[in-house]
């Protein structure tokens, strides 16, 4: 009878592989580790505009550490309102070709309507200097599962750093809402500018690609 093999999630099949022995990598979360040439000093008081989707009417958050937050409901948001919060926010003054606007955003609402029209309604601002997306559940961590409705939200967002290069886009998937504050604090206090991270107990987490060797996986498969 056919025989089935167990192959970890994020595995990708090398277009180099030999028909005999696939070459397989995966994605493997581990601890970030700060380089001095991925940082870009920030400014501890650097304000920031909290964007929320999903999350309770009464959530109101005025700093994270020693951040100054100013939170807006997503459904609230226009053009307008940027401009408002752009020029609240603004610690230079400045022509409107540099951005100025430092968001974070929140997306637990599962409505891809109203996150595609935050990304569309960022793409035609051009004062954004960068975003910071939280969500919960759009990769896995050590086998966790995934939430397919989170990780378009992640996807959309990788879309739109590659077609927005001004704006600096980091990603940092919770496994729990709870962990939001600590998590954003945490990407914060590194002076983190871009990238895509997890946030596992009290960590942050970052990707890095391994290789699997598919006939040991196999022969340990069939072992037992």
């Amino acid at each position: 009878g056919m025989e089935l093999i167990r192959i970890p999630e994020n595995t990708e099949f090398s277009d180099h592989a030999s028909p005999r022995t696939p070459k397989l990598t995966f994605l493997d979360w581990q601890p970030f580790e700060a380089k001095t040439t991925t940082l870009k000093t920030l400014n501890n008081k650097r304000p920031f505009a909290l964007i929320h989707s999903g999350l309770s009417d009464s959530f109101s958050l005025d700093s994270i550490g020693s951040h100054p937050v100013r939170t807006i409901k997503a459904e609230n948001m226009t053009t307008e309102t940027l401009e408002n919060l752009e020029e609240e926010l603004s610690t230079t003054g400045s022509s409107s070709r540099e951005q100025q606007l430092d968001i974070i955003y929140v997306a637990k609402n599962t409505d891809k309507d109203e996150h595609v029209r935050f990304f569309s309604d960022l793409s035609n601002f051009d004062s954004v200097r960068s975003i910071i997306l939280a969500v919960s559940g759009a990769v896995s961590v050590a086998g966790e599962s995934t939430r397919p409705e989170q990780r378009a939200i992640w996807e959309l967002a990788r879309v739109f750093a590659a077609e927005n290069p001004q704006t600096a886009v980091t990603c940092i998937d919770l496994n729990n809402w709870n962990a939001l504050q600590e998590a954003v604090l945490s990407v914060l206090d590194q002076s983190i500018t871009c990238g895509q991270y997890s946030y596992r107990r009290g960590q942050l987490l970052t990707p890095v690609l391994k290789s699997l060797d598919a006939e040991k996986s196999i022969s340990k498969f069939r072992s037992n």
